[in-house]
């Protein structure tokens, strides 16, 4: 480095490095070996992944005709698609996916509390979850704080926003098929948790349905009674008919939105970590680290 103008000779610079080559590769190697360390530190994780695609039915009982129709024949506001190819039920199923209170209850139904404030790893031979036993105690099948309350909102919502990161709905407008993953210590978990939850969201939306449908051949039957109009009751007679035919046909649908493309397999290949790629960009960050080192230390030398 020229004292006078303080600008850096690059070929000075450039022998400098090759002067102290041995220093640099000891640290890069002591860098690798850090790195493959630390990879082997964390916990294998797996992925699920399960593709779906809406319920295709016949006109007369597709979701969007049962959306469209209200008691009297009237259409519903906003029955309209969202703007992004993808029909209202299905916009709806996505939404529903990520609410707070659908994951909170997905969540309590499936007892997933321990699993993910407790679950640290899995035990391949058994085929269990590995628990922290600093947080929950399986011998008493209690938590170890006395004070933690499960039910304290805080919790719950820290439970949700730990089930989010480990779940993602992507999806493509164009095809129509969407890719729900979840990932977990286990992989045996991961594959259940993904399917019950696309399931539970076929339950629910199905049971807002029929709850309607119903309260719709509720209303239809009172216009019924009080109509004397013989042409008038025909016609809701009609309308009525066609609502009872359609809760007929959900109630033996189980998958009411959503179906599975194929069946999806247990995970055995980890999803996270990438070893590979982490050591690798740990050696490179520690060769830059390494050269940062060296330079530092001639021009510090230089100014002292």
């Amino acid at each position: 480095m020229d004292r006078e103008n303080n600008t850096i000779d690059i070929k000075e610079l450039f022998s400098h490095l090759w002067l102290k080559k041995r220093t640099i590769f000891l640290l890069i190697f002591l860098s690798g070996i850090f790195s493959i360390g630390y990879s082997l530190t964390l916990t294998n994780e797996y992925t699920a992944v399960i593709h779906l695609t809406e319920v295709k039915t016949d006109k007369e009982t597709s979701l969007s005709s049962i959306s469209n129709e209200t008691t009297f024949g009237i259409t519903i506001p906003g029955v309209l698609g969202g703007g992004n190819g993808l029909t209202p039920e299905m916009n709806k199923a996505i939404t529903m996916m990520k609410t707070w209170d659908f994951v909170d209850e997905f969540i309590r139904i499936n007892n997933l509390e321990i699993p993910l404030l407790a679950g640290i790893g899995w035990d391949e031979s058994s085929r269990k979850l590995i628990i922290n036993n600093e947080k929950y105690d399986e011998s008493s099948n209690k938590w170890v704080n006395e004070n933690f309350d499960i039910n304290h909102p805080s919790v719950r919502w820290e439970l949700y926003k730990k089930f989010l990161d480990e779940m993602r709905i992507t999806g493509d407008k164009n095809t129509g098929i969407h890719l729900l993953s979840v990932t977990s210590y286990s992989p045996d978990l991961a594959l259940e948790w993904a399917n019950e939850f696309y399931k539970l969201v076929n339950k629910k939306m199905r049971a807002k349905q029929l709850a309607l449908i119903d309260n719709n051949i509720a209303n239809l039957q009172e216009q019924i009674t009080k109509n004397s109009n013989a042409l008038l009751r025909e016609k809701l007679y009609d309308i009525q008919s066609r609502q009872i035919n359609t809760k007929i046909i959900i109630e033996a649908s189980p998958e009411y939105v959503l179906e599975p493309i194929g069946n999806a397999l247990t995970p055995y290949e980890r999803s996270f970590p990438r070893r590979t790629l982490l050591v690798l960009a740990l050696t490179f960050v520690g060769a830059l680290i390494s050269i940062i080192i060296v330079i530092g230390q001639k021009f510090l030398g230089r100014h002292s």
